[in-house]
């Protein structure tokens, strides 16, 4: 039973238990097709002309793969799950703080995507099979199955993704083929979106979204093989499958006038798919939301099983959708890269400076610079944020707010490093 649930939350992962890219790169693709990206690609479809949407995914998707691929050549350095990196950067006291942080993003998703499900799953039983079953008894169902399969961990997250891929891409392109019965596709292709939008501003919510997953990234990055294997993965899922997903989901939107995916597929007369298809993609996410929660508490609260803990943060995040988190969506998406993206470059840059820390996993009392590098890039980050979107626009810089902050937390720990140069205590790992 140990071995089962053996997920190596405190230690480097074996050699032996390592993955290629071609694992990795489903595993990041079933994370990618899940319920808020169709929400994202209606609201792509509603604010930009479709081909800006493609433009909009690819060069957003290039800054993330900048972030990204030096996650990953931190994580292959050391094969530690996000919150053991934390303690490295941050020290074994101030690590606390930025796992608390990381886990309540995870958290929020995955409570985020437990409601999507229900609501998916609610309408799609009644428009197809003339079956009401109460909304708050499918969350409480389907938060039970995502935990179990979340507790046990990377291995589970795999075999789901590999099983649950190929029936998900069939019946997101299925809808391609009824085209014939929509005579005006070919002029949604070059007409004006309805609600325009800066392209700023959808890119901040596209880099948002997935800001949560890159700061815990190292969490998928240390089950593979090296460098190398992590950025052809990343790319394939990231650069390749992200641009279609989303442009294809943005053109069913233009298409039915619909602006969620349980509507575009009753339109398009796929009730059934869309059952199937709103409850794999949940689940394959929500698993990874549950793994990354559970392994940065795990460096919280170092007494319990990493699968107890994924167990109490799946029933507290049952209780959040519950709750109905779901109306603070689109602020959500905002507010998480604000806060995720100056810890993701504090850990980037950290590494650079002190490579020997990572590769020793040397953890130090507490390493206040890199607090203050975090600070700035926060600030900043809410400087930039537009007021309607809850920030304090006082500023605009890329017109990305979540990269202001990234960028904000690198130049100043680039300065600091070079001129202060810390002495602290270290402790055992």
């Amino acid at each position: 039973m140990s071995d089962f649930l053996k997920d190596y939350a405190r230690e480097p992962v074996p050699v032996d238990k390592r993955r290629s890219w071609y694992s990795f790169s489903l595993v990041w693709i079933a994370v990618i097709v899940c319920v808020p990206v169709f929400l994202m690609g209606g609201q792509m479809g509603n604010s930009l002309s479709l081909p800006d949407v493609l433009l909009v995914v690819m060069g957003a998707g290039i800054c993330m793969c900048v972030i990204a691929y030096p996650i990953s050549l931190v994580a292959n350095s050391c094969h530690l799950a996000t919150g053991q990196i934390l303690r490295i950067t941050f020290g074994n006291r101030g690590s606390q703080i930025a796992a608390f942080i990381l886990a309540a993003g995870s958290f929020g998703w995955f409570g985020i995507q437990l409601e999507f499900f229900s609501k998916g799953i609610h309408l799609a039983l009644i428009e197809v099979l003339d079956v009401d079953i109460s909304e708050k008894l499918i969350i409480i169902i389907g938060g039970i199955l995502m935990t179990i399969t979340g507790a046990i961990g990377y291995k589970a997250i795999e075999k789901l993704s590999f099983l649950s891929i190929p029936v998900m891409l069939l019946v997101i392109i299925w809808p391609i083929f009824s085209l014939s019965e929509h005579s005006e596709w070919q002029n949604i292709l070059v007409s004006a979106p309805p609600e325009p939008l800066s392209m700023g501003i959808i890119a901040g919510m596209y880099i948002g979204g997935f800001s949560a997953g890159l700061a815990v990234a190292p969490d998928m990055f240390r089950y593979i093989r090296n460098w190398k294997h992590s950025v052809i993965g990343l790319s394939v899922a990231v650069l390749l499958f992200a641009p279609f997903i989303f442009s294809l989901f943005a053109f069913y939107t233009r298409l039915t006038g619909e602006g969620d995916i349980f509507s575009v597929f009753m339109v398009l007369g796929l009730g059934l798919p869309a059952i199937i298809m709103v409850a794999l993609s949940a689940w394959t996410t929500n698993d990874s939301n549950l793994y990354s929660a559970s392994l940065n508490f795990s460096a919280i609260f170092t007494r319990w099983p990493k699968w107890q803990i994924a167990s109490v943060v799946g029933a507290l995040g049952t209780v959040l959708a519950l709750f109905g988190i779901l109306s603070q969506f689109m602020s959500f998406l905002l507010f998480i890269g604000i806060v995720m993206m100056p810890i993701t470059a504090t850990y980037i840059t950290d590494y650079f400076f002190h490579k020997e820390l990572y590769k020793t996993f040397t953890v130090q009392t507490f390493r206040f610079k890199n607090w203050i590098g975090l600070f700035v890039g926060f600030i900043v980050g809410v400087s930039t944020l537009p007021l309607d979107q809850n920030g304090l626009g006082l500023m605009s810089l890329s017109t990305v707010p979540p990269i202001d902050g990234f960028i904000a937390t690198v130049i100043t720990l680039i300065f600091i490093n070079i001129f202060w140069k810390e002495k602290n205590a270290t402790i055992p790992a």
